[in-house]
């Protein structure tokens, strides 16, 4: 009797140390990494704005190739949502949503987790750096009083630094080749809504004095940048010329 009193006294004493550490741990945990990239914050912006692009430098594709994606909402900025679901329990169930979008300057995302209640957010930042850019790539969570979440942060960032490095690294190698899209490209498109069909329209008006058939090339050079699939050529080679795609 005197052992098992000892080893219900030990068990108390234990969680008693355990909880009083998790409270004193963070409710919050920040983890960030940056990298320079050859490219102008314009074309990184429009590379990176929602999700067509995403599985190409994210560095958890790999562990399991056979991942569902689905996208939700409007190609791109605020509202453009990701869904991704893998029977591996590494990858796992969750959705990516853009909250915020600052043209050539930053893409912030809310992220849920299946299984976990903890808010939240991938921060993507991209400023100037000569002729190149600076792109920051940020996480943070926070846990409202969930213990297990504080006692997990602090392995954070050994945890997920490594694979933010490593998604930069694949970001990098995937910007640098993109065509330069110049320092405003958005002032020139016009985005429709989708059709019927679920075709949606890009238009680019041309600077004045260009001609039609170089409007229909930039809008082209945005299409591959924003890694948007085409539906056929551009229907229309005029001063506003068209380019669908599906998304």
């Amino acid at each position: 009797m005197r052992l098992l009193k000892g080893l219900i006294i030990l068990t108390v004493v234990v969680a008693a140390l355990v909880v009083g550490i998790g409270l004193l741990l963070p409710d919050r945990a920040h983890v960030e990494r940056s990298i320079t990239v050859r490219a102008k914050p314009a074309t990184v912006y429009v590379a990176l704005d929602g999700f067509k692009r995403f599985t190409q430098w994210a560095p958890w594709t790999r562990l399991d190739p056979d991942t569902q994606y689905r996208h939700d909402g409007p190609p791109w900025g605020v509202g453009a949502k990701m869904t991704w679901s893998s029977d591996q329990p590494s990858v796992g169930h969750g959705s990516q949503e853009i909250v915020e979008a600052v043209p050539y300057a930053r893409i912030r995302s809310r992220l849920v987790f299946s299984g976990f209640d903890s808010e939240n957010y991938s921060t993507l930042t991209i400023r100037a750096d000569g002729e190149g850019s600076v792109v920051s790539w940020a996480y943070d969570a926070t846990f409202h009083g969930n213990l297990l979440g504080r006692f997990f942060a602090l392995k954070l960032d050994d945890w997920v630094g490594k694979d933010y490095e490593q998604g930069l690294a694949n970001l990098r190698a995937m910007v640098e080749p993109l065509a330069d899209l110049g320092d405003d490209p958005l002032a020139r498109i016009e985005f429709a809504e989708p059709t019927a069909g679920g075709a949606y329209a890009l238009r680019i008006r041309p600077e004045e004095g260009a001609r039609a058939e170089s409007a229909a090339a930039a809008l082209a050079a945005f299409a591959t940048v924003a890694g948007l699939d085409r539906d056929g050529e551009p229907i229309r080679a005029t001063p506003t010329g068209v380019l669908q795609f599906v998304h």
